[in-house]
């Protein structure tokens, strides 16, 4: 079992939508979230499969919105 308060939640979102913000563009974070944020927005149906709200948001908003649900009821956006 793991804790994550939502401040913690949204610290993490937020470095996950907008990394340049956040990281040094010459770092290996930096950089290893951009590839996993491009791959995600080029094939969302890989983070939830079709008909999954994820999926669809993802696809709908064209690439300008990274969605996730999580346990416990718990859905988190960031763009």
């Amino acid at each position: 079992m793991f804790c994550l308060l939502c401040r913690q939640a949204a610290i993490g979102y937020a470095r996950l939508s907008d990394p340049g913000l956040h990281f040094n563009s010459n770092t290996v974070r930096h950089t290893a979230i951009s590839v996993m944020l491009n791959c995600v927005m080029e094939h969302p149906y890989m983070i939830y499969g079709e008909g999954g709200y994820c999926s669809q948001l993802m696809s709908c908003m064209q690439g300008s919105v990274f969605g996730k649900r999580g346990a416990g009821g718990v859905y988190m956006t960031g763009n």
